[in-house]
């Protein structure tokens, strides 16, 4: 299956296969992040949530600087076309492309298909709790933390106030 990409931040344009493989890993980032940031920390833990037991982690904004610092090659050009990168100009500071983050300084939640691949995620910013916003990738699907089981016959969603 091959989703349709029209430039807007938070869509897709790869196919699902490998959108499934890449956002596993940016999940992993996610999840590493979600421990080095004292204020995502204290976030979860004023709703009453258990970091190390849930699946979860933060979106720092810091993603896409791995492929020049670590020479990751292609992962901004990934984040791109699974939009959670979109093109931003020109930095004033080095006169090279700029980039504008998805979902950044937010919890962020992986969801899943019934495979328990990750094919989306769910984003809650920490910024103004108060007004805080809820962002979700374009085309999204799956469910968090997992799909129910087939003989599920009851199932509630439903979100901390």
């Amino acid at each position: 299956m091959q989703l349709i990409y029209t430039g807007n931040l938070g869509q897709t344009k790869i196919s699902s296969e490998k959108s499934a493989l890449f956002l596993e890993k940016v999940y992993l980032s996610f999840r590493k992040g979600i421990f080095n940031c004292v204020p995502a920390k204290e976030h979860v833990k004023n709703r009453a949530l258990q970091v190390e037991d849930l699946e979860i982690g933060f979106n720092s904004g810091q993603l896409h600087y791995a492929e020049r610092k670590a020479g990751e090659k292609g992962l901004i050009q990934n984040l791109l076309d699974v939009g959670l990168l979109s093109l931003a100009g020109t930095n004033s500071r080095t006169g090279g492309q700029a980039y504008k983050t998805f979902g950044i300084k937010s919890i962020v939640f992986p969801l899943k298909n019934k495979e328990n691949q990750i094919v989306s995620f769910y984003f809650r910013s920490i910024v103004n709790d108060k007004e805080a916003k809820h962002f979700y990738l374009k085309n999204r699907s799956g469910i968090y933390p997992n799909y129910p089981k087939s003989d599920t016959k009851k199932l509630i969603l439903t979100e901390l106030p």
